[in-house]
């Protein structure tokens, strides 16, 4: 991951949103271990774009849980929320964008978001995270 992030910050982008759907926990789908006789890695990068003015991360999952997969919509839960909210459902004050504020709080919506979905088929925790400036426009919707 460091050296993703290393990559990304030499890119010469007016604005750089990067989307991960993957988990730095240590554990499969199934809870179990992926290291074997071994606890959780819990990996935590130190990462140099989260400075920039210009860039948006979102990640699927906090640092100590797992990222879920989504087995009727074939990928990942947060990627299903991610890209519902993307395609206008995340819109809340309908102006026609959709801001990286706007996009996180549809996706960790406690009542009918991640979250919940997380918990109520895999009984464990999951939100999204977010870091960058929460006003930058993620998508401009056709009206």
């Amino acid at each position: 991951m460091k050296q993703f992030y290393m990559d990304i910050e030499k890119l010469d982008a007016r604005h750089k949103i990067i989307v991960v759907d993957a988990c730095f926990s240590g554990q499969a789908g199934n809870g179990q271990s992926l290291i074997k006789y071994a606890s959780p890695a819990l990996l935590r990068v130190n990462n140099p774009l989260v400075a920039d003015s210009n860039t948006v991360i979102f990640q699927s999952s906090g640092p100590d849980q797992v990222s879920n997969w989504y087995d009727e919509k074939r990928h990942g839960m947060f990627t299903y929320f991610f890209l519902k909210g993307l395609q206008g459902a995340a819109d809340f004050n309908h102006d026609g964008t959709i801001t990286a504020d706007e996009l996180i709080k549809y996706i960790n919506d406690p009542n009918d978001g991640l979250p919940y979905y997380s918990n109520r088929l895999y009984q464990r925790p999951q939100e999204a995270h977010i870091e960058g400036d929460g006003q930058t426009v993620i998508e401009r919707i056709e009206k």
